[in-house]
């Protein structure tokens, strides 16, 4: 599963993924891919449910957006 974030901002910002409730995204099984535009989630799992975060920062602040991931079996 594939979540994108697009974003025209200029100067360009610089992207980072988080989940919401501060679980790490490191076990493998995630990828940041597209300019740190797109979080793949590979092997999607009941675990993987819930909020996702993505941060653009720039010379002229922050803005984010959280993206609800639902799972169903």
């Amino acid at each position: 599963m594939t979540v994108t974030f697009v974003l025209a901002r200029s100067p360009e910002p610089s992207l980072a993924w988080s989940r919401s409730d501060g679980q790490p995204l490191n076990n493998g099984r995630y990828s940041v891919e597209s300019f740190n535009s797109s979080l793949r989630i590979y092997d999607i799992q009941m675990s993987d449910e819930g909020d996702y975060k993505c941060e653009a920062r720039n010379a002229n602040g922050r803005e984010h957006v959280i993206m609800r991931v639902d799972v169903q079996c």
